[in-house]
């Protein structure tokens, strides 16, 4: 009798498991076993595939974009050449960007070019704490690959993602471009907020800042990674452009602006880059943001134009500031002021664009 209930009970611990490694497997949501279709489904796991088709694909991009999720939904056909966006959620630690880095190099693939997008977070999230709340794991390989796949098709099966994935209907759904690595906004995120302007920037999202706690600042391993990536990029003859990314008002004052000031410090001395946060006029206006941590998707057109010199038109005026090492100094003194200022205002002006004036700044 004892023998025959083991035996029952081990069949449906076996059948579940292979139920649920059948889902994981055919409807493959994590892009583990079929990286030949164009689109991730959400961001979980985006690392790992990302590098995949990367290293799959080692001869076909000319460079690459690393930063957080920020970053994730610039426009990178904007840039030189084809450039794969390697931003991804939660991705916002220059030793990640490092360790991917090594990975492409080790794995012959091609780089040319290397963007890192910079913000407040960089000082804050590190690789350990960021991999504690990701759903999945960043490229790993050997044993750990195959451990990691064996996670994936262990999970207990997402149904309702099982049901979205029969009916194909993911028009709801934030999905990734494999073909260049970017994080596309479903349509209707955006069709909302311009049917609604006036609603979008009174919304209570906006009173509500992602801030992180400053017990989390690394400022020497941080920059530490930083010159390690600057260093390998010259022994391979690899071109780095860094830029600071807008930050939403909202969270920019909240953060320690000398903390914030002391790493765009820092980066000066190891390359000159663009510094599109700080007071200005995408930051201070909701109509350009999704919250107070993204900016909307056409917010990297006009950082793309910036750091490329075209389309400059489109651009609004005094949005991103060339920092070197000779004007970082006075550069940082203007912020100061500039959040002195904006801090002692009481009342705020928001933006609405007509049809007339989107896209005429100047």
């Amino acid at each position: 009798m004892y023998k025959k209930i083991v035996c029952i009970f081990l069949s449906i611990i076996i059948s579940t498991i292979l139920v649920f490694s059948m889902c994981n497997y055919f409807f493959n949501r994590y892009r583990l076993f079929d990286y030949d279709k164009q689109y991730l489904y959400g961001n979980v796991n985006e690392r790992f595939v990302k590098m995949a088709y990367v290293i799959e694909h080692k001869d076909e991009f000319d460079g690459f974009l690393f930063g957080s999720s920020r970053v994730a939904k610039i426009n990178t056909t904007l840039l030189p050449g084809k450039v794969f966006n390697f931003g991804c959620n939660s991705c916002s630690a220059p030793e990640e960007w490092l360790r991917d880095i090594k990975i492409m190099i080790d794995n012959d693939v091609s780089i040319r070019k290397i963007y890192l997008g910079l913000d407040d977070l960089f000082l804050k999230d590190s690789a350990d704490r960021t991999q504690r709340y990701i759903e999945l794991n960043h490229y790993v390989t050997g044993l750990e690959k195959a451990k990691y796949y064996m996670k994936v098709l262990m999970k207990v099966p997402d149904f309702k993602d099982i049901k979205m994935q029969i009916k194909n209907d993911f028009s709801d759904v934030i999905k990734i471009d494999l073909n260049n690595g970017m994080t596309v906004v479903p349509e209707k995120i955006e069709v909302d907020i311009e049917n609604d302007k006036f609603g979008h920037i009174k919304s209570k999202k906006f009173k509500k800042s992602h801030y992180y706690d400053d017990k989390y600042a690394r400022l020497e391993s941080a920059i530490s990674s930083l010159e390690e990536i600057n260093w390998l990029c010259e022994v391979n003859n690899i071109d780095l452009v860094i830029f600071f990314n807008p930050v939403h008002v909202r969270t920019y004052v909240d953060n320690d602006i000398y903390l914030l000031n002391e790493g765009k410090k820092r980066v000066a001395k190891i390359k000159p880059y663009y510094d599109f946060s700080g007071i200005n006029f995408i930051t201070t206006n909701n109509y350009f943001w999704y919250e107070t941590s993204h900016p909307r998707a056409f917010v990297g057109d006009y950082m793309m134009n910036v750091l490329t010199g075209k389309n400059l038109e489109t651009v609004p005026k005094y949005f991103g500031d060339l920092v070197t090492a000779d004007n970082i100094n006075l550069h940082l003194q203007k912020k100061v002021i500039e959040r002195t200022k904006w801090l002692a205002k009481e009342n705020y002006t928001q933006y609405i664009p007509s049809v007339e004036d989107k896209y005429k700044f100047h």
